[in-house]
């Protein structure tokens, strides 16, 4: 497993540069965000699941305000916390009213190259906000794994859900 615990060690490094960047940029309330993160990566690096279990190992959004008709950038991390290979995939943005999936409005995707297990790639996309949606609490919903390219052992931890307000 030599490119695993290559990959792994990537991984790690690019959480602590991460978390070292978060730290310098933003205030307080960080602290939180990146004591979730830091639970994220162990999760990442200490899975034992059997077969490929692709996962959104760190997502955030450029800015939590937005006016209708603005885009807005999200950055995200994907993972593979499998012991096995995954196939490339797409992650898909869609814009929501609440936290969980279902008849949402699509916005946007990226194409994930395949990843060993323990490996992760960066993405990211601009996601506009529609010119008509309501003002209040949105959610912009990050799907890895949307079209089922790859046949995972846990299919249920596949999304999460970005807060903003549109104003």
């Amino acid at each position: 497993r030599f490119f695993g615990g290559r990959y792994k060690s990537l991984f790690s490094n690019t959480i602590v540069a991460l978390s070292l960047l978060s730290a310098a940029c933003v205030d307080v309330s960080s602290d939180v965000e990146l004591s979730v993160l830091a639970t994220e990566r162990q999760a990442l690096e200490a899975s034992t699941v059997e077969g490929i279990d692709l996962v959104v190992a760190h997502a955030e959004l450029a800015e939590v305000h937005v006016a209708p008709d603005e885009r807005v950038a999200v950055t995200v991390l994907a993972g593979n916390q499998g012991s096995a290979d995954a196939p490339a995939s797409r992650i898909k943005y869609y814009l929501s009213t609440d936290a969980e999936l279902g008849s949402d409005t699509y916005r946007n995707y990226d194409r994930v190259v395949a990843l060993a297990p323990g490996e992760t790639g960066a993405e990211s996309a601009n996601v506009r906000i529609p010119a008509d949606w309501p003002e209040g609490v949105a959610y912009i919903l990050v799907v890895v794994d949307a079209n089922d390219e790859a046949s995972e052992a846990d299919e249920t931890n596949n999304v999460v859900a970005l807060e903003l307000t549109v104003s």
